[in-house]
């Protein structure tokens, strides 16, 4: 059906596998099976634009280099010419040959996505180097919990294992029956200030909510999490206020130290959970704590209000994985509970 051109073939062929996209054949399939662009964006539930922009980049390569229209403009419905239907059947068995290959394929190892807080890396590699020889079949791959909430399964591709911290108050951490958890670590929260006279003991003892926020210090956080649950715990009654200019964001402990380092805030605090108690000692390992002050909180402490640095298992959310996937988490879980046994 196509005419116009008298390129040879096999130089045709190389040049649309280089140009073509997967998104234009696909546009022309969807036309093909619905009769009209704007019914295709619709089934296909899509911006009628960004279709039709694919539809005219196949039709201006196939213009370019055959001399022939695929699609049908002179209605206003964009609609496929004989020839755009051909290529649109070929296309289609294109389509089936693919499937049956992806099909086909028999990966090698298992990507087991598992969202990871910074400060739980090292656990995170630790159960790793321990994991069976059975574990060969997959590999765990750390990714970003802001991408996801491991304690809701609304989601069938919910995760089904978290490396995390939740918000402990007192001696309640609250969780749904459906989530089961492996408690590394509790940690309480740790107050940084940067004003070396500041109105507490230089490295001295644990100070209140309110003790901090009368210092009228900008008091840095992070936008939710446990800090934020901390806040709205003790400090309902500020939190407004906090919002509306005492309340700096940071996503990173080393950029927040490093803000407070150089007093770029004038009088700042930052609340940071997660960490080495030897932080409020000066660790070596922080030496740009040298001339920061640093405090407990007396509502997270022993015994009090801590972050929990925990695994979370989603029961639920297992129950929906693919087999191969649900043995693969349920096996890095037995795993990690074994360390947590023995350590």
């Amino acid at each position: 059906m196509v005419e116009g051109t008298h390129r040879p073939a096999s130089a045709l062929v190389d040049q649309y596998l280089r140009d073509a996209k997967l998104s234009q054949l696909r546009a022309l399939l969807l036309v093909y099976e619905h009769g009209t662009a704007s019914a295709a964006a619709k089934a296909a539930n899509e911006p009628y634009n960004s279709l039709s922009a694919q539809l005219r980049a196949a039709n201006d390569w196939f213009v370019r280099h055959t001399g022939a229209d695929l699609i049908d403009f002179s209605s206003g419905r964009l609609t496929l010419t004989q020839n755009g239907q051909w290529v649109a059947a070929q296309a289609r068995t294109i389509e089936g040959l693919l499937e049956y290959v992806l099909q086909g394929l028999k990966p090698t190892r298992l990507a087991l996505q598992i969202p990871c807080t910074s400060d739980c890396i090292e656990d995170l590699a630790r159960v790793v180097r321990a994991m069976p020889p059975e574990a060969a079949s997959f590999f765990p791959l750390a990714v970003e919990t802001a991408h996801f909430d491991p304690l809701i399964c609304g989601d069938i591709v919910a995760p089904v294992l978290s490396f995390g911290s939740k918000y402990m108050a007192g001696s309640r951490l609250a969780l749904p029956d459906y989530i089961e958890v492996l408690v590394y670590r509790q940690r309480p929260i740790v107050a940084i200030m940067n004003d070396p006279n500041a109105p507490f003991p230089h490295g001295g003892p644990a100070i209140s909510i309110q003790e901090l926020l009368q210092s009228h210090a900008r008091v840095m956080t992070s936008i939710g999490g446990v800090i934020w649950d901390f806040f709205e715990e003790h400090a309902p009654s500020v939190t407004h206020g906090l919002r509306n200019g005492m309340h700096v964001p940071v996503h990173d402990l080393h950029i927040g130290l490093k803000i407070l380092a150089s007093q770029i805030v004038p009088l700042g605090t930052m609340l940071v959970h997660g960490v080495e108690r030897e932080l409020a000692a000066r660790s070596p390992k922080y030496p740009i704590l040298e001339h920061l002050a640093c405090f407990s909180l007396t509502e997270s402490d022993e015994g009090r209000d801590q972050a929990v640095t925990a695994l979370f298992y989603n029961r639920r959310s297992a129950d929906k994985c693919h087999p191969n996937v649900r043995d693969a988490y349920s096996l890095f879980w037995q795993t990690a509970s074994a360390i947590k046994v023995k350590g």
